[in-house]
């Protein structure tokens, strides 16, 4: 996979996380090594960590929740969140330039 934190694949934004579950909020914190470091407050336990993410997730790009999904990392903190024609690019994203779409 590219090294880049987020980038496109066709019309879905392919996003880099660090996951830090049992946090007070849910929220994204920055790049920390390569991701984005997001808090989630619910537990890692029976997917309640990543059901957080993908809601934090469907709610800053736009999205329903069904048009997020975990690409890969189910089971750990770093994870490739796959973002389905996000309805708007949060502040935190990489630099447009970065990220410019390419379709």
């Amino acid at each position: 996979m590219d090294t880049a934190p987020a980038r496109w694949q066709g019309r879905r934004l392919l996003v880099r996380v660090h996951a830090q579950p049992n946090a007070r909020r849910n929220e994204v914190l920055g790049l920390h090594g390569g991701a984005y470091r997001v808090r989630v407050a619910a537990p890692p336990r029976e997917g309640k960590a990543n059901q957080a993410l993908v809601a934090l997730f469907a709610r800053t790009f736009g999205v329903s929740r069904s048009r997020v999904r975990i690409r890969s990392g189910l089971g750990g903190r770093n994870k490739t969140v796959e973002v389905d024609e996000p309805a708007h690019l949060p502040d935190w994203l990489a630099p447009p330039e970065e990220t410019e779409r390419r379709r």
